[in-house]
């Protein structure tokens, strides 16, 4: 096939699919990524600027041709797309032509069989209903020989049906390109084929998590290898894995790596299981279960891969060797017809011997034995400048271009002088020019990261440093998996190595200070030793506290995870450094139609804002006191608008942070967006209502009741007449704004609604609620509804559901579509993207790497990215690699929960950092930690006597722990969003009680860790805000949404009673020590005090101006106290209602108050009241005379790091680690 009739092909199915034809500058594209050149290249020759090609024309023109084309379209395999769709219209063509029933199918392409090719046994092109994927396969067009070999392996992958077939052989042997013909070959018989390379030695859980959505059509995205054989089992899939040495042990031969063991047992079960399925793979060395499996096994083959004349002969004559065919028989089989060695051999022939081979032949010292040995010869005759860039290639793993390696060399280097660098290390075979720049073929890449570990080594044993100081063996700029693949190939493997010269922890400890040392020693100047060291250290988990690393460069170094408690930066210069960020699980976000700013907020009332072209903070606006759900820019982008639980609406200039407006509104609001000109504003308040805002006048201007509960989220139609909203009452309303009329309610979803969208050119409304079920809705009749107030409801269309989508488990919270609509994207609890094409509604892709829920997803103006928010984590995802290529990591210490223990002596927090920490209040020492959880700790609570301690994170996992030992003798996944847990101290009611989001009560055994029932919530009540467990009786009192509080028995299903009076929904309830009265705190930033037995309201305690989070009585039941949004906590006389103190020392709202059982001893203070808040302090209080006794502060990630004239650093960065406990002046 010649490129103009691929060309022609596609740029007509593009015409009948979309009625537009390819544009010049795509067609430019297509032409440069045919003849493989790179972006840079091609916008070189184009006339058009790097960033147009590469971030604008490219990504829309993949997406648009993997749109019409159904199938995956990039960069990397856009050569065969192109082949394999104009062989389906040649067929097409032919069959329509031809009337017999039966014609045999062509090859894919007439090019994959050259001349010097004779093969029987033609390929044919996947079905239009296949899966195909390739992966990083490369391009196989120019295939030699081999066609024995191609013949029995397809004998036994078809006839036979071996369901393990291994192709095993010497590095350079071409096993690889053997792989991906041979599945070209019989792909026609495969419903499924997904070729992979684990040349980056990805975990199996990492693999399955890969190929397991793609064999089950996005259905399943987590499972195990039994999860896979059942795929196997259900269609004839082939899975080829590609150079599986690398997950061997160097050091044990045919044994598996540690970690990786599993891919042992993935070989003997997919032998020996039952299935249709095969497994073909490709490895330098024999995996010992296949050995063993081999001979016993009908079903499992191998085959060793020997070298091949007639491939030689091909290559011998590419690279110009004339002599004659017997003295070219004689060198080929001097190198057992090894191609890649014979390209090498070829190399050499030519540099040193002029051409002649028998010149050659005829010197004894240069015969080489095997692959090590050539490389080893290679390397030897390699320059400084030739072996630095043979390094930072294997470094990188994908592709380096000329201006990256030349900001990776320490060295100033003429750009001519790396090009013929480049340039001899091409003509030697050891690198090659791909699209993305310069790599290294998988054998060669091997070799080179193995010298540099073992060199590395040597180095760092003998305190000889070179290249440890010149490399950068982690890359903090690269992208996040590429760091994985780093630290597992580089910095683990010198790990191991150290770890086995230096007998205990505390001897390697002290020889990592003395490598400090010996870089101090090199003196001032451009150096990566210091990062090396630092990322080093932390991959062998060695305590960095009090490290002296003043005055040194700290380059390419990855500390996000680093605790540098007093490690000393004083004067050192920074570069391509990545830190912590600070930022409190984030539940909003919105990304500025400029496609520059990304911000977020949560809460804490804080806005956050990153540029996303650096990923650099760019502001922190301490913006609300209280929970902020809203968040939106302008159509300029010039002004963000942010919306809270405050009930204030708040405008800031961009980027400067100048607060323009502030507008008050009788309710919390939740949601808001605004008009597609940005002269109105559109507010969700909780209480069902809409409003309207004049932004330019500061006016309201329209309102009106909307929903009978709260209004959870609102889009505008591109149109601007009609909006579209969602609320808590499990409806999505659709609004006419000129007439105020309700043109559509929609009642399919069966739980809340918490987001809306209308896609770009306003044909699809997309929502997703908490029953887990996103839904695409036609609305392609919006648009012939008029401006005019006077409606005709004749002229309002049907809205059809057109697609459920229905793969995720758990609560849908995030939803974006993509920039031309293709797409959408939905996230929530199961921590999982999922990307579904909006034509057919088909799941098309899963990106997986979150830890917790996900809040919110958006995709970049261009398409091209997306980004993803979730607890503690903020990730930046390539759409078409369907990668993660960065994450921004907040690490609070945030104090959210707090028990006091019975004794009065112990103080136990929950904080946002997933750890728990035990205070003895009496010496002040340094608390105990308790890890385990894998998300923020919610809530905590102590069970019985004190002994158990119970706690729960964002992610509905439930730990019961023993406190004395600080051992976790159960983990629980109760499978909520859960807000509150409280537990029983009454020994014949052993329970612990959990609400939740899912309008159920959940009760826990705490001794036996058993779910003993499930109190389901009826549906008038709302969901559970907040439980408590009486302390001495087997009463629960439940909160809810509605505003009311409930009484249940422990043993009954129903409530047996009903509290009402709090004007919005209560956050947190507490009970009397001995009388019944039940104390509550809600949105309506009021306290109410309850007689519960007579059903009457006693008090309404008036004076917080945010949020109530947190009430507790006091021991005698005198006091109570409460702590709000407005960073304050007030104690209240219970029999009079008098605020007796107002204690204003946080700085950030208070998350949690408690009263001590007892006296402190060493404390004169019969009511010590212990409070926690988002400013990250505990504070001990004396509640009789309202004095602060006491401040406790976790040790934050950079605790006393000194920073103090530190260079590199941007100003927001100083800002964020000054904030993270580092010392900056």
């Amino acid at each position: 096939m010649e490129f103009e009739q691929g060309l022609e092909a596609v740029d007509n199915t593009v015409f009948q699919k979309t009625g537009r034809r390819l544009g010049q500058v795509e067609r430019l594209v297509l032409t440069g990524c045919w003849q493989n050149k790179t972006y840079d290249e091609i916008s070189e020759a184009a006339g058009y600027s790097l960033s147009y090609i590469n971030r604008t024309v490219a990504p829309k023109l993949w997406q648009t041709l993997s749109s019409v084309l159904e199938e995956r379209v990039n960069k990397k395999n856009i050569r065969f797309c192109l082949e394999r769709h104009w062989h389906n219209q040649r067929l097409a063509q032919t069959s329509s032509a031809l009337p017999q029933a039966n014609i045999p199918k062509p090859p894919l392409s007439p090019e994959l069989w050259p001349s010097l090719s004779a093969s029987s046994s033609p390929e044919s092109s996947p079905s239009i209903d296949q899966m195909v994927d390739w992966g990083e396969a490369m391009d196989v067009s120019l295939f030699y020989g081999r066609q024995q070999e191609i013949s029995i392996l397809s004998q036994w992958i078809v006839q036979d049906r071996c369901r393990l077939v291994g192709i095993l052989g010497l590095g350079g042997m071409g096993k690889t390109v053997l792989s991906i013909k041979l599945a070209q070959t019989v792909q026609d018989q495969f419903e499924a084929i997904i070729w992979r390379t684990v040349r980056n030695a990805p975990t199996l859980k990492n693999l399955l998590e890969d190929i397991i959505p793609l064999l089950s059509h996005q259905q399943q995205i987590q499972g195990d290898i039994g999860a896979l054989l059942e795929l196997f089992r259900q269609s004839r899939c082939l899975l080829i894995l590609d150079n599986l040495e690398t997950i061997l042990d160097s050091r044990n031969a045919g044994r598996f790596r540690p970690d990786y063991e599993d891919y042992g047992e993935l070989l003997r079960l997919g032998s020996e299981t039952p299935h249709q399925s095969c497994i073909l793979l490709t490895s330098r060395e024999r995996p010992i279960e296949i050995g063993i499996l081999a001979s016993t096994e009908a079903k499992v083959r191998l085959w060793r891969l020997e070298g091949s004349w007639e491939i030689a002969q091909a290559i011998l004559q590419a690279k110009n060797i004339d002599s004659s065919l017997a003295v070219q028989q004689q060198l080929s089989s001097r190198y057992s017809h090894c191609p890649l060695i014979l390209k090498i051999v070829a190399t050499s022939i030519q540099d040193l011997f002029a051409g002649d081979v028998a010149a050659f032949l005829e010197e004894d010292t240069l015969v080489f034995n095997g692959i090590r040995r050539l490389l080893d010869q290679q390397f030897q005759r390699l320059t400084p400048l030739e072996l630095s860039v043979m390094y930072w290639l294997a470094i990188g793993r994908e592709g380096l271009g000329l201006d990256v390696l030349l900001g990776l060399i320490l060295t100033p280097l003429p750009k001519r002088k790396l090009l013929e660098t480049l340039e001899a290390l091409t003509n030697r075979c050891l690198i090659e020019k791909q699209a993305n720049g310069y790599t290294q073929q998988p054998v060669v890449m091997e070799y080179v990261t193995d010298v540099l570990v073992e060199q590395v080594t040597a180095e760092l044993l003998t305190g000889e440093l070179n290249l440890f100081l010149s490399h950068a063996l982690l890359q903090a700029s690269s992208k996040d998996y590429i760091r994985s693949t780093q630290i597992r190939l580089i910095l683990q493997p010198i790990g191991i190595n150290l770890q086995s010269q230096f007998p205990t922890a505390v001897s390697l400890h002290q020889h990592m200070h003395h490598i400090l040392q010996q870089i101090r020693d090199t003196g001032p100047g451009a150096s990566y030793g210091a990062g090396n060291l630092l990322n080093l250290m932390q991959t062998l988990e060695l305590d960095l506290t009090g490290a002296d690393f003043s005055g040194l460069t700290i380059a390419q170094a990855d500390l996000q995870n680093a605790r540098l408690h007093r490690v000393n930066f004083h004067q050192a210069s920074f570069s391509y450094v990545l830190f912590a960020e600070s930022f409190n699980s984030p539940y909003v976000s919105a990304l500025s139609p400029d496609n520059r700013y990304l911000a977020m907020t949560g809460p804490d009332g804080l806005v956050h804002m990153w540029d996303v072209t650096t990923g650099q903070r760019q502001l922190t606006l301490a913006a609300h006191q209280g929970l902020a759900l809203g968040v939106a820019f302008s159509p300029t982008s010039e002004v963000l608008a942010t919306a809270s639980f405050d009930r204030t609406l708040k405008f800031w200039q961009i980027p400067t942070g100048v607060c323009l407006q502030v507008i008050s509104t009788p309710a919390p609001i939740w949601s808001g967006c605004y008009s597609i000109d940005g002269q109105l504003f559109f507010l969700g308040l909780e209480d069902g209502r809409i409003q309207v805002w004049d932004v330019n006048h500061n006016q309201g201007v329209q309102e009106f009741s909307a929903h009978e509960a709260t209004v959870a989220s609102l889009a505008i139609h591109p149109q601007g007449t009609v909006l579209a909203s969602s609320g808590y009452d499990r409806c999505i309303k659709l609004w006419h704004l000129p007439s105020r009329t309700c043109l559509y309610q929609l009642t399919a979803h069966s739980d809340n609604v918490w987001k809306v969208a209308f896609s770009p050119d306003g044909t699809v409304l997309a929502t997703a609620g908490f029953d887990g079920v996103a839904r695409l809705w036609d609305a392609a009749g919006l648009d012939t509804i008029p401006d005019s107030p006077n409606l005709d409801s004749s002229q309002i269309l049907p809205l059809p559901c057109r697609h459920t989508l229905s793969l995720h488990r758990g609560q849908l919270l995030g939803l974006s579509f993509s920039p031309d609509g293709s797409l959408v994207a939905t996230a929530g609890q199961d921590s999982l993207i999922r990307l579904w094409q909006v034509s057919t509604g088909q799941p098309v892709a899963t990106l997986a790497g979150h830890r917790d829920l996900i809040w919110s997803v958006v995709f970049s103006q261009d398409g091209q990215s997306l980004y993803s928010v979730s607890n503690n984590e903020i990730k930046f995802w390539s759409v078409a690699a369907r990668l993660c290529e960065r994450t921004l990591y907040g690490l609070s210490v945030t104090c959210r929960t707090l028990a006091i223990h019975p004794a009065g002596t112990r103080l136990i927090t929950g904080s946002n950092d997933r750890q728990i920490r035990l205070w003895d209040l009496i010496s002040g020492h340094s608390p105990r930690i308790l890890s385990g959880h894998t998300g923020p700790i919610i809530c905590l609570t102590l069970c019985g006597d004190g002994s158990t301690l119970a706690s729960i994170d964002d992610e509905g996992i439930l730990k019961l722990w023993d406190l004395e030992t600080g051992i976790c003798r159960h983990t629980c996944k109760t499978g909520l969003v859960a807000l509150y847990v409280s537990g029983s101290h009454h020994s014949d009611f052993p329970f612990i009680a959990i609400s939740s989001t899912a309008k159920v009560i959940q009760l826990w055994n705490y001794r036996t860790a058993e779910l003993f029932r499930t109190l389901e919530i009826p549906k008038s009540l709302g969901h559970p805000h907040v439980v408590t467990i009486h302390p001495h009786q087997p009463l629960i009192a439940t909160g809810h949404h509605t505003g009311q509080l409930y009484l249940w028995h422990l043993t009954a299903d129903q409530p047996h009673q009903t509290l009402s009076g709090q004007a919005n929904k209560p956050w947190t309830i507490a009970f009397h020590p001995d009388q019944p009265l039940i104390a509550s705190g809600g949105d309506d930033c009021t306290v109410s005090v309850w007689n519960y037995q007579t059903n009457t309201a006693l008090l309404t305690l008036v004076g917080h101006t945010a949020a109530v989070a947190w009430v507790a009585f006091n021991s005698d039941g005198r006091l109570v106290a409460s702590g709000a949004g407005d960073n304050t906590v007030r104690i209240w006389d219970v029999t009079t209602g008098q605020c007796l103190h107002t204690l204003t020392d946080h700085q950030a709202k208070v998350t949690a108050v408690a009263f001590s059982p007892r006296p402190l001893p060493g404390y004169d203070c019969p009511n010590l009241l212990i409070s926690s808040s988002f400013d990250e302090t505990i504070r001990l209080w004396d509640a009789d005379t309202g004095t602060c006794l006491k401040i406790l502060r976790p040790d934050r990630i950079y605790e006393g790091m000194n920073l103090v004239n530190a260079s590199g650093l941007t100003e927001a960065e100083k800002l964020t680690l000054q904030t993270l406990g580092a010392i900056i002046s």
